[in-house]
């Protein structure tokens, strides 16, 4: 038997007597006497809609179906109030879309500039800020410092492992030479761009550090790069996306206009150069006066038993002297910071920054919770497996002293010391097998007595953790809030004081309480 088809939904027409509960279906009514149309009739203002002569309301024919749609006028004044409704409830809709776009924009521009720009922005020369670049780099078993004084750095020479970075004025010192015999495996970049050097100083430490790991990316590049010259290296640089979408996360709004105005003038400098001016095509030249160098880094990194000083403005690297035990590089770069302070500005003290990237211990701290973690869980199961050690042990042995409060190991994934199972997992299968097969052929004794040492070290390991834990989790914030553009913010809130007519008296109170609020302010001091 067939099935009869259901019913359309139906809705109860808005608007009628409650005693009118007709069924409409898209502005059409159904059950009413009113005349049908044929197939052909023009609707006309005024002209009703009659009921199918279906026995069903719902199986109409095409023709009814057809004539069925009303038209603008026929509709009843409740549709035309429903329609007024919502087409203003579309219109408000779009208002609020449009001014929440209008509020957002330039926020939305502000990092789409930034994905962009195809110039550098200078760094504030900042060891936070450098840190968090190393990680986003992929170098994450490095960190940055400030060194506060010469002295100091002698003192804790052996932690200054990879490099040593001097930020300064720029000073030329006319002292290239002639070329010296430079290793092939030395990675050194010239600077061609503005504004690049905080980057290119890390980079040439970082890339001359056979032991440090550089990650994917950067270790992609200085193989591609290993065989080019240091203009080419510095070309390459200067397009390499990623590595300046990194070196520009702090650009602002400001300083992107800035930097398209800078490159826009200089590409009209050079197409306005006669051909005649272009001598040494190919060349790395030393640039004697920069446009918007303020600040220059230099590094100073050990290699192949040498000592050189990597200034990207000088044609090539320098070598300072060979390497001797003890603190006789650091004592050979703090003789040329010395001269170099010496020479600019008079040898006063402002303006001056000594940083040293030094090896960062949180990783290797938490690769080693990570192993302990896997030998505790070992040792118990072998323990599980020889006795009841958890029924009796435990609670006779006057000397374990890890089930305390505050004493109690870990066993798995911490996010308080960044121990993620994935760094669980990522073991060295040839030495812990090793390990294994040692510890399960010990006795139950040994390994009862061995365990209070192996909760002892964890513990160890997670009171180092915590402290660098909590500067990384800083710097990042740091980082972080610096990335932040506050100037659409400003902007939108100085439009809205406008636009209600309180900027203006603000500005007048304040210049005209000037005076009397530092005098104020003073008297605080003073108290």
């Amino acid at each position: 038997m067939k099935r009869a088809r259901e019913p359309p939904s139906m809705r109860v027409k808005e608007g009628l007597p409650p005693e009118d509960h007709t069924p409409i279906l898209d502005g059409v009514a159904f059950g009413s006497t009113l005349p049908p149309m044929t197939l052909g009739e023009s609707s006309t203002a005024g002209s009703k809609l009659g009921k199918p002569e279906s026995s069903q309301p719902w199986d109409f024919t095409l023709e009814s179906a057809e004539t069925s749609i009303p038209s603008q006028t026929a509709r009843s004044a409740a549709d035309q109030e429903n329609l007024d409704a919502a087409t203003q409830w579309r219109a408000e809709a779009d208002a609020r879309r449009d001014k929440w776009l209008e509020e957002h924009t330039e926020e939305f521009d502000a990092k789409r500039m930034r994905h962009e720009f195809m110039g550098w922005v200078e760094v504030e020369g900042d060891p936070d800020y450098f840190t968090i670049m190393l990680e986003r780099l992929g170098i994450k078993r490095a960190k940055v410092v400030e060194v506060h004084s010469l002295d100091e750095m002698l003192k804790n020479h052996h932690c200054l492992k990879y490099g040593i970075i001097f930020l300064s004025q720029y000073y030329n010192d006319d002292q290239d030479g002639p070329e010296e015999e430079v290793p092939r495996d030395l990675w050194f970049s010239n600077q061609t761009v503005d504004n690049a050097c905080a980057t290119i100083a890390i980079l040439n430490i970082v890339n001359n550090v056979s032991t440090l790991d550089i990650g994917d990316n950067l270790g992609s590049f200085r193989c591609f790069t290993e065989t080019f010259s240091p203009v080419m290296k510095a070309e390459a640089l200067a397009n390499f996306h990623w590595c300046r979408n990194i070196h520009n996360a702090f650009a602002k709004r400001t300083d992107i206009l800035i930097g398209n105005l800078a490159l826009e003038q200089e590409a009209e400098s050079k197409a306005s150069k006669s051909r005649s001016a272009k001598k040494g095509k190919g060349k790395c030249t030393r640039r004697t006066s920069l446009s918007n160098v303020p600040n220059h880094y230099i590094a100073y990194v050990p290699f192949a038993g040498n000592l050189w000083k990597l200034d990207g403005l000088d044609r090539h690297p320098r070598k300072l002297g060979p390497l001797v035990g003890g603190e006789g590089w650091i004592n050979t770069v703090r003789n040329d910071i010395q001269y170099r302070m010496a020479n600019i500005n008079d040898g006063t003290s402002e303006g001056y920054s000594v940083f040293a990237i030094i090896e960062n211990r949180l990783p290797r701290l938490i690769e080693m919770l990570a192993h302990n973690v896997r030998q505790l869980r070992f040792v118990e199961w072998c323990l599980s497996m020889k006795r009841d050690y958890w029924g009796k042990s435990v609670a006779t042995d006057p000397e374990d002293n890890t089930w305390l409060p505050g004493r109690e190991p870990i066993r798995g994934p911490d996010e308080r010391y960044n121990l993620t199972q994935e760094i669980l997992d990522a073991e060295n299968l040839q030495a812990e097998s090793q390990q294994r097969y040692k510890i399960a052929q010990c006795s139950e004794e040994y390994l009862t007595w061995g365990r209070p040492d192996i909760v002892d070290h964890q513990l160890h390991l997670r009171e180092m953790i915590v402290p660098l834990k909590r500067e990384r989790d800083e710097q990042w914030k740091k980082y972080k809030d610096a990335m932040f553009d506050y100037a659409p913010v400003i902007h939108h809130w100085m439009k809205f004081l406008h636009e209600n007519e309180a900027l203006e008296p603000l500005i007048d109170w304040h210049l005209a309480n000037e005076g009397g609020v530092e005098r104020e302010l003073g008297d605080l001091k003073l108290h």
